[in-house]
């Protein structure tokens, strides 16, 4: 998506169903966004925070409400669920270990 391209072989089908964002509305955004100066450029994360910036500095988020709303969205949601299963992983360790090296006395406390 922020390669800004469409076409038959582009789906945004997904964005439609999981957050309703209209496919067809969010097309047409980046069409327009395809001829704006000064936009960003890359696909990086840096680049989806740097699109964000640009369009909250130059007022434009009303105007490509879908196109922000998704950006967004990209930058809130995790693309993978490592870190939360680490954190886990670590807990499950943490307390595992507490547990064989508590005594009846600590208990008591």
């Amino acid at each position: 998506m922020v390669k800004l391209e469409t076409g038959e072989n582009i789906s945004y089908k997904c964005l439609k169903e999981q957050f309703d964002i209209c496919e067809d509305d969010l097309c047409t955004e980046i069409k327009l966004l395809q001829n704006m100066p000064d936009i960003p450029n890359g696909t990086s994360l840096q680049t989806i925070h740097e699109w964000l910036d640009w369009l909250q500095d130059s007022n434009k988020i009303e105007i490509f409400s879908n196109f922000s709303k998704a950006t967004q969205l990209f930058v809130t949601i995790p693309v993978t669920s490592c870190s939360c299963e680490r954190s886990c992983s670590k807990m499950t360790i943490l307390k595992n270990k507490l547990r064989t090296t508590m005594t009846q006395k600590d208990w008591i406390h």
